[in-house]
């Protein structure tokens, strides 16, 4: 404390000592992410997405893809989110009964292991997360941009995290999936940003291995730490985010770029 931080004790194991030295030593510079989708857990309700009432008619890839398979496969994979959430609240109670404990590495091929399952489920859940968006995303491409697809056949911006970060949209393609203060809705709570983060940090990020007995007492909660580019003297975002408010934000995210597109729709048409 006399030295304002500039020098700091340190055990010497040689010597079997504490001696004061200077204080440089490497120290991660952390921030925690906690999302929150703007409303109490509570009021967290499943929802479906009707092809027919909620799906707006997809263009097609002559020789490619059929827009109806694809609106039928987002659909189904849609309500796969929801039972995978429910598979993540239904390990979570089991994690915090305490009627399986998690086993030595001698038991892991005879003992189930609720809370690494658990948090195998929870990737599960961010991964159809992002699998959706991502369609979305590839979707409202060819929606926004028919004639530069109609002469090279390139989806050019092919995954959510292209425009997760930005802040001011600057062609109709941004401004369905983020909004334009307008006619096209956007987030206020920064959803995509953050389930860019998370997803990329299970997908990529070593350390996120670390997150694996983590979980909330109360809620299912989703953890994880991230390193951009795996650099890790980049600020490390420790993921912290109660399950229940990734499941409205993603509830809400879809729904809002899906009406997006039909807005977008209608004033092209």
């Amino acid at each position: 404390m006399d030295t304002q931080g500039e020098k700091i004790a340190c055990f010497d194991e040689a010597a079997e000592e504490w001696q004061i030295k200077e204080n440089n030593f490497w120290r991660p510079k952390v921030r925690e992410s906690n999302y929150d989708a703007g409303r109490k857990m509570a009021t967290y309700t499943p929802i479906n997405l009707s092809i027919d009432k909620d799906l707006p008619a997809y263009p097609s890839i002559p020789m490619i893809c059929n827009g109806a398979v694809i609106a039928l496969n987002i659909s189904a994979r849609f309500r796969h989110v929801h039972q995978k959430f429910e598979s993540v609240c239904q390990l979570h109670k089991l994690v915090m009964s305490g009627a399986v404990k998690p086993p030595s590495s001698a038991e892991v091929r005879e003992v189930f292991a609720p809370h690494m399952t658990y948090k195998m489920e929870v990737e599960a859940l961010v991964y159809h997360m992002r699998r959706i968006l991502d369609s979305l995303t590839q979707l409202t491409y060819l929606i926004t941009n028919k004639e530069g697809f109609s002469e090279n056949k390139v989806i050019a911006c092919n995954e959510i995290g292209r425009v997760a970060d930005l802040k001011i949209a600057s062609n109709d393609f941004e401004a369905v999936l983020i909004g334009n203060g307008n006619e096209y809705a956007g987030d206020p709570t920064g959803f995509l940003a953050t389930i860019n983060s998370l997803f990329n940090s299970f997908k990529h990020c070593l350390m996120h291995e670390e997150s694996c007995i983590l979980m909330g007492e109360d809620a299912p909660t989703i953890v994880s730490y991230h390193a951009k580019n795996n650099n890790h003297n980049n600020e490390i975002v420790h993921h912290n985010h109660n399950a229940f408010h990734i499941m409205m934000g993603f509830q809400d995210n879809v729904m809002r770029i899906i009406n997006n597109q039909k807005i977008h729709q209608q004033i092209n048409a």
